[in-house]
């Protein structure tokens, strides 16, 4: 396993890695306790929405977050945001 891995290193390495390896190890509990968790379908979409390269795959992507229940809209800057409402599990 990848945290495994990360603990490997030591204590105040640059890339934090003790710190990322415990969010690694909590995200899996977490997703073997709600493998169907709505909330990390959004979180899983969004990234595929920041890497989206084509409008088709965007209108794609953005349909699959509002069918989850997640808000998509514009912020005060013109960027668009996902966001997770608080009713989701």
């Amino acid at each position: 396993m990848a945290a495994n891995w990360a603990d490997t290193y030591p204590e105040n390495d640059r890339f934090n890695s003790k710190a990322v390896a415990q969010r690694r190890r909590q995200t899996v509990k977490f997703l073997e306790e709600n493998p169907d968790s709505r909330a990390a379908q959004i979180g899983a979409w969004s990234q595929i929405l920041s890497n989206a390269n084509s409008q088709e795959m965007i209108e794609q992507v953005l349909a699959q977050i509002q069918a989850l229940g997640g808000e998509v809209y514009f912020d005060s800057d013109g960027n668009l945001r996902v966001r997770v409402p608080e009713w989701i599990d």
